[in-house]
């Protein structure tokens, strides 16, 4: 699945905005069509997470690839 955004960022400067282009690229290895049954939690602005990913070891071979 691609997808990709494009925007103008609001940057408060005298230029007022900067354009913005995005592309995020995931592949989902389990093809299957039949649903699963992961339960999944509504997403909250409350929600954060940010200490839990600091604090998890990065681990090289999940590391960045190139396509």
């Amino acid at each position: 699945m691609q997808v990709d955004l494009t925007a103008d960022l609001v940057t408060g400067a005298k230029t007022g905005t900067v354009p913005l282009s995005v592309t995020s690229f995931t592949y989902f290895y389990d093809t299957s069509t039949t649903p699963t049954n992961i339960p999944y939690a509504r997403a909250s602005l409350d929600d954060r997470d940010l200490e839990t990913i600091k604090a998890t070891k990065y681990d090289p071979s999940f590391g960045p690839t190139t396509l």
